[in-house]
């Protein structure tokens, strides 16, 4: 990932300036080795004019040589913070694009969620981390470069020695650095562990049944379980690295012991102190450079190894979809059918659903009903694309769903999923996320939240319709179970569309606050074509239409009435919920 080819084309100007001040900050410890030298020399001159003439000049240089590294610092800082802040924001802003655009059924499969999750988390800090150690290794290259300079202008193999002697424990950190890597990519799952149970605790929801049920305890326990599994793997992998970097650290030990010898020996055969000074001076800058660049150079290895999660996730390409080009309808004219849908999840070989056929006549409210697994919400995710049956075949107004467009699918229709989002924004902009065209229109946010029952809530609220809802953030406020279900139910009547699928839309709710929503369904609304995924009866009656399925087939369809004494399982669904 070139993050400096990014960099220029975010901000020139900056980037520009962080290579020149890490460039000019490395030639300055070769200025500073060359100064000493002299002013150990001048320090022991006969002349006292010549001494006080050059010890004055030597100590400006210093004292100038200081105050340019101060000012070079503060520069790269705020150039640093400007170029670091429009990189990682425009990584991360990509990979939320691409998450975007890759299908529902594509990010549920758990390797690509963990390549999603890595890039996310990745994005967050290591483009900052790379631009970091890049300018680390160019400034260190450049203080190796330009001290060998100097050493090498007294004795080449000073400068040799100095530089190779930290070498064979940067070799240990390199093959300790690649080591760290493949365990930390083969432990994902470990690590969503690590996240999930303490995140049990910090969600209000189940926060609250963790303490109702007294099983904090437990959770300590399974989190601390996950925890001591990383810990061994980390001391296992430090226990075979630590050998090869004690025996490489010697070898560090000896060069660098060969390095000071020859040094003693070039300032005897000069003869000058100043010589002595600047040899040993220089020799400690080289390896300090030496090891820094070198060091840096893994880390920017192994950061780059990370960042390949980024570009990894970016290169993954969306389920190929054969979707067509033709529009959804307006209104619907002769209904939705399913003709012989079979649907298996991936991975599994258990079909979802068998050879499933009925028909959502225009204008109708249409129930699925079933127990637990017998196929309902598999349903709603074909009907709406998120996947694609595996045989058969759904119609809209006699045209295949996988030859109109998405786009044209999906703003045809509107929902209540079961599991629906609770969006830690303002109460208006919950409600009108649920159509972006109209998310300011506050006079349509205000009906759709007053046919939701929910407006009276919200205008109660400190800030109204503009207080924030959720703990997340600051002055936010929650809501009930019942009250987020009518925001969701709010959000899905802010579209005008003829398709609108509702999976146990009103489960949260009371048998009045669930009569008051669906006679507003039938009363505003005609024309429009409903599929009503329901366990409850209170719920079914208000549909023209019952489907029952069972097993992930379609083992009775008919109005209520019919339904009772026609088929078994309808009627004992029925009686169990009258007992």
């Amino acid at each position: 990932m070139d993050l400096f080819r990014r960099a220029l084309r975010l901000s020139p100007g900056h980037t520009g300036t962080l290579v020149a001040t890490s460039v000019v900050s490395g030639l300055l410890p070769a200025v500073q080795v060359l100064t000493m030298g002299r002013l150990v020399d001048a320090l022991n001159s006969d002349s006292a004019e010549l001494h006080v003439q050059a010890l004055a000049g030597l100590l400006a240089v210093l004292a100038g040589l200081a105050a340019a590294s101060q000012v070079l610092g503060a520069v790269r800082g705020m150039s640093f913070q400007a170029v670091t802040t429009l990189v990682s924001t425009e990584l991360s802003t990509s990979v939320m694009e691409h998450a975007i655009e890759l299908p529902p059924a594509q990010t549920e499969q758990p390797e690509i969620l963990d390549s999603m999750q890595r890039a996310m988390r990745e994005s967050q800090f290591r483009p900052t981390q790379a631009i970091q150690q890049t300018l680390d290794v160019l400034g260190q290259l450049t203080t190796v470069a330009s001290v060998g300079a100097v050493l090498g202008s007294m004795n080449p193999w000073v400068a040799l020695l100095a530089l190779a002697a930290p070498c064979p424990v940067v070799y240990a950190q390199w093959k300790a650095g690649r080591r760290g890597f493949a365990l930390e990519q083969s432990r994902a799952e470990q690590r969503r562990r690590l996240v999930y149970w303490p995140s049990l605790l910090a969600d209000p929801a189940s926060a609250r049944e963790v303490h109702a049920f007294g099983i904090g305890g437990f959770i300590v326990a399974r989190f601390r379980t996950a925890a001591e599994a990383i810990v061994r793997q980390d001391m296992a992998l430090f226990r075979r690295v630590t050998g090869l970097t004690m025996s490489m650290a010697l070898v560090s030990v000896a060069l660098n012991l060969t390095a000071q010898i020859v040094a003693l020996w070039v300032a005897l055969s000069h003869g000058t102190l100043g010589v002595l000074i600047a040899v040993i001076q220089g020799i400690v800058a080289i390896q300090s450079a030496g090891s820094g660049l070198f060091g840096g150079a893994i880390s920017l290895s192994n950061t780059a190894m990370y960042l390949a999660n980024i570009e990894r996730f970016l290169s993954l390409k969306p389920h190929a979809r054969s979707r067509g080009t033709s529009q959804a309808p307006h209104r619907l004219h002769t209904g939705i059918e399913f003709c012989a849908v079979s649907f298996t999840y991936p991975g599994q070989t258990q079909p979802a659903l068998d050879g499933v056929s009925f028909v959502l006549r225009p204008g109708m409210t249409t129930a699925v009903m079933g127990r637990n697994g017998a196929g309902k919400s598999t349903v709603v995710k074909l009907l709406c694309g998120i996947y694609t049956p595996s045989s058969g075949q759904i119609l809209i107004d006699g045209v295949p769903l996988d030859e109109i467009s998405e786009a044209s699918l999906l703003d045809a229709m509107t929902f209540v999923f079961q599991d629906y989002a609770q969006y830690n924004v303002s109460a208006a902009e919950n409600i009108g996320l649920g159509s972006l065209e109209h998310l300011d229109d506050e006079a349509r946010v205000r009906a759709a939240g007053a046919r939701a029952s929910i407006a009276q809530h919200l205008d109660a609220l400190p800030a109204g319709w503009q207080t924030p809802l959720g703990r997340t953030f600051d002055a936010g406020l929650d809501l009930s179970g019942g009250q987020w279900q009518k925001v969701a139910i709010a959000r899905s009547l802010m579209r005008d569309v003829p398709v609108r699928l509702l999976d146990e839309p009103t489960s949260s709710l009371d048998p009045i606050s669930e009569k008051a929503i669906f006679d507003q369904f039938d009363s505003r609304e005609p024309g429009v074509t409903t599929l009503l995924v329901a366990h409850r009866f209170s719920t079914v009656r208000f549909a023209d239409h019952v489907i029952v399925m069972e097993s992930g087939r379609v083992a009775a369809q008919g109005p209520h009435h019919t339904l009772m004494t026609t088929s078994p399982l309808y009627r004992e669904l029925y009686d169990a919920q009258e007992f």
